[in-house]
């Protein structure tokens, strides 16, 4: 870095990894020097870029940036302003967490966002708990701090509706507290429509897509253009899931042009705009879109279930049943092992279900795909119905708190009888040519096992309940479908009736 650019005048598409490792390398007076120049912007900005110009000296020299009397406020700063979240993000957060006061609970908000596993997640909420209820008497930028972080781990908990509560929460002391800044005013938007989309409810997200605009209208360049075209596609991709294609595709029509109006858009890359055309693309069987799509999107890493659906409904449209094949396997694979909300998994499940459509060679993994459907609507269910039991340590819910409550467990339900017709359908075309699927008819013992028919409830001990029994009775055995002894005689005595007794039929 012979002839080095001062940190204000650097373009922020400049701070590439690139430039990192040159500053990283540079002598120790030059990276003192760089460091200085980012606390100058820290304290007085001049302009929209200069908090990237910051965030950028700091992660590149972070172990520097944590040293002397300037650590701290530079870990504080960090905590809350980089939107990585990931390890070095991690490492600025741990610092700040033990600053005093209201910085401390910042910082311990960010940590909370930098949660990497399950056990992390429990300390960060049993934290923020604790944050929620000493700060519940406020309206500022601290309650609210508090407020984003405690929705932001159930929602990576999949626990939508408690995180639902508190969004809404957060949405109130954003309209009541005086100090907080636009960029905090577009968060608790951005909170609520994640919610929105975590619930699967499009018709709530679009009504709060005005609010997200506004929002997003009184923030500064470039961060006003993001969050519009945030808005729209987080609308896109809700529409996909709820089955209303035509308000998804306006949705990304509006997102790309507000992009192509600023394509220089800091921290906003294409990535999303490109999975997002290929969610609508898949649910529309549009060929030339899909083609597009596809080539235009690198090869992912590992098995995205996105991509992998976009490869089926492709290889299904012209009529390639082998690539169909091989790609709704390996779709269906890494959904069934991937740590996904039920509202994601019941969607990528049900797109896959469609994709490989009913043809003759590929009835089994049709079957299967709308089964991992039924038991992700199942599993919303539950997850819903759990936080009835545990939702008092938030405090007293409000009255909307419980109509919303009502209104989205009926949904879920709507939900799962609907993904559950098509899957009991399959069920009995095997059972009519003895080939019922194993997952059916699982051991006793290992699975609550709700039947396709009746949605009675196996319980652990063997009994068939009612389904309105199983949420209080599931804790935490995992769900599957299949059916009882008596849809299974009534079912048996129908198929000898009228093709003959079929093998490998019994009840579980």
């Amino acid at each position: 870095m012979a002839s080095r650019i001062p940190l204000a005048a650097t373009h922020v598409a400049d701070l590439t990894e690139a430039w990192a490792h040159d500053l990283r390398a540079a002598p120790t007076t030059e990276r003192i020097a760089v460091l200085a120049e980012a606390d100058a912007l820290r304290r007085a900005p001049r302009d929209p870029d200069d908090s990237w110009r910051v965030i950028a000296a700091y992660r590149a020299l972070v172990d520097r940036a944590l040293e002397g009397p300037e650590g701290p406020a530079r870990a504080v700063f960090m905590a809350e302003e980089d939107p990585a979240r990931d390890g070095l993000t991690r490492r600025f957060a741990e610092v700040a967490r033990g600053a005093p006061g209201d910085d401390g609970i910042r910082g311990a908000c960010a940590w909370a966002a930098c949660a990497a596993d399950d056990r992390d997640l429990r300390a960060a909420l049993a934290r923020l708990l604790e944050l929620h209820h000493a700060t519940d008497d406020r309206a500022d930028a601290v309650a609210f701090a508090v407020l984003h972080a405690l929705a932001g781990v159930f929602l990576r908990q999949h626990r939508e509706f408690e995180a639902l509560i508190v969004a809404r929460r957060a949405a109130d002391v954003a309209r009541r507290a005086p100090d907080l800044s636009p960029v905090d005013r577009a968060h608790a938007a951005a909170l609520l429509a994640r919610v929105f989309v975590g619930l699967g409810d499009a018709a709530r997200l679009r009504a709060h897509l005005p609010a997200m605009l506004a929002a997003a209208d009184a923030m500064d360049e470039p961060d006003a253009t993001r969050a519009r075209a945030h808005a729209h596609l987080l609308l896109s991709r809700a529409a996909v899931d709820d089955g209303d294609l035509e308000t998804a595709a306006t949705a990304l029509a509006d997102a790309e042009a507000i992009l192509r109006r600023d394509l220089g858009t800091p921290g906003f890359g294409p990535a999303i705009v490109r999975s997002t055309a290929l969610r609508l693309a898949v649910a529309r069987r549009d060929v030339p879109a899909l083609e597009r799509c596809l080539a235009e999107q690198p090869a992912p890493r590992g098995d995205d279930q996105g991509w992998l659906v976009g490869l089926v409904a492709l290889a299904t449209a012209r009529g390639d049943a082998d690539a169909a094949i091989a790609h709704a396997r390996r779709a269906l694979d890494a959904l069934g092992g991937a740590r996904l909300a039920p509202s994601t998994r019941l969607a990528r499940a049900v797109a896959v279900a469609r994709a490989v459509g009913d043809g003759e060679r590929t009835a089994d993994l049709a079957t299967e795909a709308w089964h991992l459907a039924a038991d992700a609507a199942l599993a919303r269910l539950n997850e819903l119905d759990r936080s009835v039991r545990e939702v008092g340590a938030l405090g007293p819910l409000a009255a909307d708190d419980l109509d919303a409550l009502a209104a989205h467990r009926a949904r879920f339900v709507a939900s799962h009888r609907e993904v559950l017709e098509p899957l009991r359908l399959r069920l009995e075309a095997a059972t009519r040519h003895g080939t019922l699927p194993p997952w059916a008819t699982p051991p006793r013992g290992d699975l609550l096992l709700v039947c396709a028919w009746c949605l009675s409830v196996r319980d652990r001990d063997g009994t068939w309940l009612p389904v309105g029994h199983l949420v209080y009775g599931a804790q935490s055995l995992p769900m599957t479908h299949g059916a009882c002894p008596r849809c299974l005689d009534e079912l048996a005595a129908s198929v000898r009736r009228d093709v003959g007794d079929p093998t490998g039929f019994s009840a579980g």
